[in-house]
């Protein structure tokens, strides 16, 4: 918010393609939390939001950073494409997803700081991830400083106070970020039943059979989700023991993903035992399909 407030452009940094699509599609479906106007997106028209990966086609990629760099105020979702080669300027770059490797975290900060103009970069990390900073230092980053998730959550809570419709309160920052988290699952919800409702009056119409298929945003949550896990501890070696899927894998976490499913204990294909919906983890075989699969194995070996 208060990137916005400050016409800055930042540019986001997420480990998938499918995260870009999915959260970029959530954010341009919410309604503005910043304007009482009725307008689409997180922002509304006061910063527009964009995506870039590799999957974008060349065309549209060249469109898309025109007009990031035209807006005053804008905001780019991009996965490690966009961390080399463009020339786009940016005054804040945000990491929500560490990097793969070491280096790769000193060109995606090197997109800010440029032409002798100060740059800012803000890595996400968890607590059991704070290792990471400790070989980034290692690297040359220097003055690497902590900043308050509370302070930030409560300077945030009393620019969008109003349009939120929160209350005072001593913990303003944390209904903020409730009412943040609920409308975002509300988008999620909705689009989810409206995509059902459409699939029972075809059904009526034309008695086609039963079509089980979920909302588009709901399709992109699971395959956003699914990718997220499988590169979470995809890390080069000096940094893959400090990345641990278990540690990642918690309830809190499990909560920015809308509609997650019920859990059961699986095997990752790291080797350990992580509790993953069933119906989004990669690493889950049904009882039929994995019958089949060990049967033409044995049948390979022999």
């Amino acid at each position: 918010m208060q990137r916005v407030q400050n016409k800055e452009r930042t540019v986001v940094f997420l480990s998938t393609c499918d995260s870009v699509d999915y959260h970029h599609a959530l954010f341009c479906s919410i309604d503005s939390i910043l304007l009482q106007e009725d307008q689409k997106g997180i922002f509304g028209s006061a910063c527009p939001i964009f995506k870039l990966h590799g999957n974008v086609p060349h065309a549209e990629r060249q469109v898309t950073l025109q007009k990031f760099n035209a807006a005053e105020t804008s905001i780019l979702l991009s996965t490690d494409v966009a961390a080399l080669g463009l020339n786009i300027a940016v005054d804040w770059i945000l990491q929500y997803d560490a990097p793969c490797e070491v280096a790769d975290y000193i060109h995606r900060a090197g997109r800010t700081a440029r032409a002798g103009k100060a740059g800012r970069s803000l890595l996400f990390v968890l607590p059991s991830e704070k290792p990471f900073l400790d070989i980034l230092e290692q690297q040359g980053m220097q003055k690497m400083t902590a900043l308050s998730l509370a302070s930030t959550l409560d300077r945030a809570a009393e620019i969008c106070s109003e349009p939120c419709g929160l209350q005072s309160s001593q913990r303003l920052g944390e209904a903020f970020c409730f009412e943040v988290q609920r409308r975002l699952e509300n988008v999620v919800l909705q689009d989810d039943a409206n995509h059902q409702g459409a699939l029972k009056k075809a059904k009526r119409s034309s008695g086609a059979k039963k079509n089980r298929s979920a909302g588009p945003l709901l399709e992109m949550a699971r395959r956003a989700y699914v990718s997220y896990i499988r590169a979470y501890p995809t890390k080069e070696k000096s940094v893959r023991h400090i990345f641990s899927a278990r540690a990642m894998l918690s309830k809190n976490h499990q909560s920015l993903w809308p509609r997650a499913e019920k859990s059961k204990t699986t095997k990752m294909t790291a080797g350990e035992n992580e509790t993953l919906p069933w119906r989004l983890n990669p690493a889950v075989v049904q009882p039929s399909t994995k019958r089949k699969v060990q049967k033409r194995s044995v049948r390979q070996s022999q």
